[in-house]
């Protein structure tokens, strides 16, 4: 598995705006982009390439 060290994670603008449906993207790696979900951060992550 990809390590996601250095990914800088930002709300997507995607996310509900009612606090339920959120979700953090991190887009600044190489070649891939990671997202997660926002209240369960170690709950696992989905890498994209």
């Amino acid at each position: 598995m990809r390590a996601l060290n250095g990914a800088r994670w930002r709300k997507s603008a995607r996310s509900g705006g009612d606090g339920g449906n959120c979700v953090e993207v991190a887009d600044n790696l190489v070649d891939v982009v990671a997202v997660r979900d926002t209240k369960n951060k170690d709950g696992g992550t989905l890498v994209f390439a």
